[in-house]
């Protein structure tokens, strides 16, 4: 191990081994701990070389007889002063199992949040929405870590980018990533003693949205202390046009519904501590949260027309949910020996939610009440071995346990009772042959269970297999392969055993005895970097089957809207992706796809989309100039029904000084009518939905953040707060 003065390690330093006459025998880079391995060495005298940037190089003799185990290595840091250097090779190194991403100077000062920093390093085939927080590829959601270990949201948003050091892109995960799609994992600079305050706030213009931030961290020796607050809100109003035909056994009914009056409105606020405790030799966390959300009085006034009736009526529907969750989560990684490590994380939070809606048109009264005590635990363990011929093999243990206790009164007075457990167990081993390609081959067990009061006990027990092949034609060029076969438990709400009246024609009702989705992944990408260029060119297959879908029939006179488990969907896509750096200040990047799904089973349909979008970056002093473009978008989900999402398009600028970050951009600057359409044909139920959401229309923003550093200057830390609410609360859709 390659460690520093300060015993922390190193990473990425360059390790050489030759012979005393300086002739090269191997060669190897450390990794982003500062472990290093060099196998398949004959016996002999060596001269051990090992070098890093900002540290004098260090030079070992050594006699070689046997397997040796070093003690960790310590590089002093160099005194030397640097004139001004020029770098002109690429900032995508691609290694033998991820691709390793130096932010430069540009990249990380017109950045503030990890968000602002990975949209700003232009990853091919990475979808980055700073503005709502989200990372996608054509795969699907892209899992994002800091330091090893598993972020979200807000801790991400809170990340400062002149702390991150590098950027791991997993494209194929292995190792304690074992199980997810693709990963980002942010590595942090380690700083000494110190702390800092940090406040944000991002006010929208065009409709009511705000969402404000404060953060305090001291530091003491190995130990940091960590306060986060926020608070977030949100109102806006939309306009929405409907047609349903109804076909009961009597006749068909045609209804139009057209909203008159709207109002969506939600706040949050949370509150987290952090401890965390990191030697070189184990890390150990421990975070208490608590997250309140409240979407008070929201509702819609619609006029209704049926064909039968000339004058038509008025309805109205209102919803108010609220929400509590405390949350506690351990967290500990021990790096036992230079081959070994264990970390495990466990979880847990209790959830108390209240939900209400009521239903009014004309003489017809609906109201619901349910009030739910949501329980989680979450415990994740991995165990990793690297082995002595380019080969290494690890283990992961994974249990998630879910309770839901729920009282319904009102229309519909019922007391639900709902569990589910899932235990995955995987074990993987990887192998690397020569410099050029490597594979791994993932394989486990899930065992599934669920079961809702009144209802059966189901129970499944399905193989996890996951097969990786990576061949590097040349440093510059790289072939990958992936397959996948997993399965997932329904939605807990979609279990309920209860039934919702929707209006005076509908009924919402869960299905207990659903059964769980086999998935099947399979993708091949080809990765190339030519001057300024990164290049990807990808193809991929996603197939559920069977899979969850909504489901439609008639009962005496009510349409009853539930799940079904006999859907059957499949998705293949072409992607292109291409960044290019024209200069230090100019950076493009432009996607293209085509992509067909096809739904079978109960209800049967097709969908095919071509489309794009595309990202210009333009950095000036302390200035950064975006532009940005998205294609209209059509699709077929699984549950199914069509939907066409408009074209969308936007601008900012923004400035950022010392500690100071601002920043001001407009979406759909020009457009005030972009609608969203949503579209389903069967044989019993027809509907037509036309919405027009302000929230989507032309509206801007500006975000003002501002950092001050006390004592010596300190990492930032990250809000790892998970607001997510767990629900399995039935509500009328």
């Amino acid at each position: 191990m390659i460690i520093d003065e300060n015993k922390e390690g190193i990473s990425y330093s360059t390790i050489q081994l030759t012979l005393k006459d300086s002739t090269f025998v191997k060669g190897e880079v450390a990794d982003s701990l500062g472990n290093f391995l060099l196998k398949d060495i004959q016996n002999g005298d060596y001269l051990l070389r090992v070098s890093a940037m900002g540290y004098e190089t260090h030079i070992e003799a050594m006699n070689i007889n046997s397997d040796k185990t070093l003690s960790p290595l310590t590089l002093k840091k160099s005194e030397v002063v640097l004139n001004d250097v020029v770098v002109t090779g690429t900032s995508f190194i691609r290694q033998k199992d991820r691709v390793l991403i130096l932010p430069d100077k540009q990249q990380v000062k017109h950045a503030y949040s990890g968000y602002d920093l990975l949209y700003n390093l232009m990853i091919p085939g990475i979808d980055v929405d700073k503005r709502k927080g989200t990372v996608s590829s054509f795969k699907g959601t892209v899992s994002l870590y800091i330091d090893g270990k598993k972020a979200d949201y807000r801790e991400v948003q809170n990340l400062q980018p002149k702390d991150i050091e590098k950027v791991e892109y997993f494209d194929m995960p292995t190792g304690q990533y074992m199980g997810e799609t693709e990963v980002i994992n942010y590595i942090t600079k380690k700083k000494e003693t110190g702390g800092y305050v940090a406040v944000d706030g991002t006010q929208n213009i065009g409709y009511l949205k705000g969402d404000y931030n404060a953060v305090v961290k001291v530091n003491h020796k190995n130990t940091s202390y960590s306060f986060f607050g926020g608070y977030s809100m949100e109102k806006y109003s939309d306009k929405a046009s409907k047609q349903e035909i109804f076909h009961f056994q009597d006749g068909d009914i045609n209804r139009n519904t057209k909203t008159q009056d709207a109002q969506t409105k939600d706040n949050q606020q949370y509150f987290q501590a952090i401890i965390n405790n990191s030697t070189d030799k184990r890390t150990l966390n421990g975070k208490v949260s608590l997250v309140h959300t409240d979407a008070p009085d929201n509702y819609s006034m619609n006029q209704v027309q049926y064909v039968t009736d000339a004058n038509g009526t008025t309805s109205t529907n209102r919803t108010d949910t609220k929400s509590w969750m405390p949350s506690i989560e351990l967290y500990g990684y021990f790096k036992l020996d230079a081959k070994q490590a264990l970390s495990a994380m466990l979880k847990g939070n209790y959830t108390n939610n209240e939900y209400d809606r009521s239903y009014i048109e004309d003489t017809y009264r609906s109201f619901t009440h349910a009030d739910e005590d949501f329980y989680t635990i979450d415990f994740n363990g991995n165990y990793n071995l690297n082995l002595n011929h380019n080969n290494s093999t690890g283990i992961q243990l994974r249990h998630i346990h879910q309770i839901s206790n729920s009282d319904y009164t009102g229309d519909y007075v019922a007391q639900n009772h709902l569990w589910t457990g899932e235990t995955l167990l995987k074990g993987q081993y990887n192998q690397q042959f020569g410099q050029k390609f490597s594979m791994s081959l993932q394989a486990g067990a899930d065992f599934l269970q669920y079961k809702t009061r009144g209802s059966d006990y189901n129970y499944y027990i399905t193989p996890w297999i996951y097969v990786m092949a990576n061949y590097r034609i040349t440093d510059k060029q790289s072939l990958m392969f992936m397959f996948n076969k997993a399965n997932s438990n329904p939605v807990s709400s979609w279990l309920s055993a209860v039934d919702q009246n929707i209006d005076s024609l509908q009924i919402q009702r869960g299905n207990p005895d659903l059964e769980k989705a086999n998935y099947y992944v399979a993708f091949m990408t080809y990765n190339l970097q030519v001057s300024k260029f990164n290049i990807q060119v990808a193809g991929s297959y996603f197939g559920a089957a069977p899979t969850v879908s909504y489901d439609y029939y008639i009962e005496g006179s009510k349409l009853i809207n539930s799940y079904q488990s006999d859907a059957n969907y499949h998705n293949a896509q072409a992607n292109l992706s291409v960044t290019y750096r024209v200069n230090d200040n100019l950076r493009l990047r432009a996607s293209g796809y085509y992509q067909y799904t096809k739904m079978t089973g109960k209800f049967a349909g097709d969908q095919s989309n071509v489309g794009g979008s595309i990202d210009v970056n333009y950095f000036w002093k302390d200035f950064a100039f975006n532009v940005y473009g998205k294609s209209p978008s059509k699709s077929v989900s699984m549950y199914p029904s069509y939907t066409k999402t408009p074209a969308s398009y936007g601008a900012s600028i923004s400035w950022s000084h010392k500690n100071w970050n601002i920043e001001a951009g407009t979406n759909n600057t020009f457009n005030k009518h972009l609608e969203n359409v949503e579209y389903l044909n069967t044989n019993v139920y027809q509907f037509h939905n036309t919405v027009l959401n302000k929230s989507n229309q032309a509206n801007g923003y500006v975000k003002v953040a501002y950092t001050f550093d006390f004592g010596k200057k300190t990492s930032r830390d990250q809000k790892n707060i998970d607001t997510n609410i767990n629900s399995a609360i039935l509500k009328a859709r």
